[in-house]
């Protein structure tokens, strides 16, 4: 009778980890958009803008092998390309998002805010800001979903796997063919 009911016990508890594990249907255990989906609606964007005069360079990689790189190198110019990118290279992307947790990030990664207290007694929240200083961001997109991460630079501080990606995609068009 004890070994009976000890089962019981057991067997409801695996019936509520397995619950609790498999949550609701349509929010996933770990941040991210939900599969099933294909990789050719798999986009991935490196952003970097930067001052002194220069304009954003944008970097595409989509999981359809297509991929382009559109920079702003004065204020009146504009230089583009276009490279293929085996899509194994876009899922090893997305692979790394989801085993780093890139999905589950902040928004934006800076130098932190602090308080003032002014001799009036009112509070003001104070901010670093860098002259001439740039801004980068990944995003990722699969279908309608979108995650994107920005941060400052210089004194962003992202997390790794963020400048894992940058380093990654930066990489895609010096490595495949031109298209």
């Amino acid at each position: 009778m004890h070994a009976k009911r000890l089962a019981r016990i057991a067997f409801g508890a695996v019936v509520c980890i397995s619950a609790a594990v498999a949550g609701e249907p349509d929010k996933p255990a770990v941040g991210g958009p939900v599969g099933p989906y294909s990789l050719a609606s798999v986009t991935f964007e490196y952003t970097e803008s930067g001052g002194s005069g220069t304009g954003p360079t944008i970097t595409t990689v989509r999981g359809d092998g297509t991929g382009s790189r559109v920079s702003h190198p004065g204020f009146d110019r504009v230089e583009s390309n276009e490279f293929a990118v085996e899509p194994k290279q876009v899922f090893k992307l997305l692979d790394l998002c989801y085993r780093k947790g890139f999905f589950d990030l902040n928004d934006r990664y800076g130098p932190p805010n602090w308080p003032r207290l002014r001799p009036d007694g009112m509070i003001d929240v104070m901010g670093t800001i860098i002259a001439d200083g740039g801004g980068r961001a990944v995003t990722v997109r699969v279908g309608n979903y979108s995650k994107s991460v920005g941060y400052a630079e210089p004194g962003g501080d992202p997390p790794i796997v963020v400048l894992e990606l940058v380093r990654r995609i930066g990489e895609l068009p010096s490595r495949t063919a031109p298209k």
